[in-house]
């Protein structure tokens, strides 16, 4: 799978554990960060699931100072965004911090 695509396995895994119950929301946007065309995705998603504690991150944006097209050179800057999905799975009675 090409890397810029890898947010978009987060739509797989929540389908693939039943779109509905899952509880999401958006990350806050930090300072700098700017979308990828079209595209701003910095969500934090969780669901319980056959007794697990499901978690799903997904990201799809620049970084502060990353851009499409480098202004000094004029190339294109195919690599610069942040790309990905982080999928946790937890027994449901596990704390959800360390005591």
């Amino acid at each position: 799978m090409p890397r810029i695509k890898l947010w978009t396995l987060a739509n797989f895994l929540r389908h693939n554990f039943g779109a509905p119950g899952w509880e999401c929301a958006d990350l806050p946007k930090m300072e700098g960060e700017s979308p990828v065309g079209m595209h701003y995705v910095k969500s934090h998603c969780e669901k319980a699931f056959e007794g697990k504690r499901l978690i799903l991150e997904n990201h799809f944006y620049r970084r502060p100072g990353q851009r499409a097209v480098d202004d000094s050179t004029g190339q294109a800057q195919s690599n610069n965004f942040e790309s990905s999905t982080r999928f946790e799975y937890y027994a449901a009675d596990l704390p959800r911090t360390p005591e």
